[in-house]
């Protein structure tokens, strides 16, 4: 897949398909951004997308997925950086006849947070960027999408399996792959082509390096630091955050000040707080921050220095 984004949208897309229904319902705590690129994948195809506030009350998620229901679409951690009741959700979903729960994840929280198995998804996916890929003003990206067997057959793009050759060497080759996509476009389950090769490549150097073990350790140091600067900021005078529910890596802080302003202030100081959440619609004194395990304890207590400061 291209990226997060388009992975999470052909995954509704499949859902259409093998359900044959055509509402989608998405949490209103999804990436902004993605919800533009469903929107745009969907605009033509008679599906109907409805989005749902579950922060607060998961009844409102039961009144509106119905037997028309292809999916419904949840992003844990959500775009604020908290943590869904993934399992409670999934009861809802499947309550529905042939709706699938698709479930958009950070592939690094997955080290140490049930796995979408567990909380018994349908399809999977995610944006591949921290898995070793820089971020490059934006891109380029990949996206990664993963589902049970039974829904392989309507998945977008080509399958490669793992087989061996005459000399008994592993090797892989196309398993799985749509003549349609050449020959009748029109009814190819997907037209999608992009060479995110390169990208694919490093996020598998970067898995094989750092192991089950690594990729623990890179989201346990995530979490606690992130846990850390949290508890340091809500301690600011002003400075709140945006909920009390369990969270990840980010977290969304209100701030004194529009949070434009703090970010322009703190250029000052060479630091790069987070970003405003007021471009996505929202209001102008969120801030939304991110913290892996690449920051040390020095560059957090920089940070709430400066923003005690401001």
């Amino acid at each position: 897949m291209y990226d997060g984004a388009s992975a999470t949208a052909e995954a509704i897309l499949m859902a259409a398909r093998k359900s044959k229904r055509d509402k989608a319902v998405i949490a209103a705590s999804l990436n902004p951004l993605y919800k533009q690129v469903i929107q745009v994948y969907t605009e033509g195809m008679d599906i109907e997308l409805v989005e749902v506030d579950i922060e607060d009350d998961l009844q409102n998620l039961k009144k509106v997925v119905d037997n028309k229901t292809a999916c419904v679409v949840v992003q844990t951690p959500n775009f604020f950086g908290n943590l869904e009741d993934m399992a409670a959700i999934e009861k809802i979903t499947h309550s529905a006849k042939k709706a699938l729960f698709i479930a958009v994840v950070d592939p690094i929280s997955l080290a140490v947070l049930n796995s979408p198995a567990e909380y018994k998804a349908d399809i999977v996916v995610g944006e591949g960027q921290a898995l070793g890929n820089h971020t490059n003003y934006g891109g380029p990206l990949f996206g990664f999408l993963a589902t049970h067997q039974k829904l392989a057959r309507t998945m977008p793009g080509r399958i490669v399996g793992a087989t061996e050759d005459a000399n008994g060497t592993r090797a892989y080759a196309l398993t799985l792959q749509a003549r349609e996509q050449h020959i009748r476009r029109a009814k190819a389950t997907s037209n999608i082509c992009s060479n995110d090769a390169l990208c694919t490549l490093a996020a598998t150097v970067y898995m094989s390096l750092m192991g089950p073990k690594g990729l623990q350790e890179v989201a346990t140091q995530s979490a606690t630091k992130a846990h850390y600067l949290a508890t340091k900021i809500a301690e600011l005078p002003n400075y709140k955050l945006m909920s009390n529910k369990p969270f990840f890596k980010e977290f969304t802080v209100k701030t004194p000040l529009p949070a434009k302003k703090i970010i322009t202030k703190l250029v000052d100081y060479d630091i790069l707080p987070g970003i405003s959440l007021e471009q996505f619609g929202l209001e102008e004194n969120l801030l939304l921050i991110a913290v892996t395990e690449k920051k040390s304890k020095t560059n957090l207590d920089e940070l709430v220095a400066a923003l005690k400061e401001v």
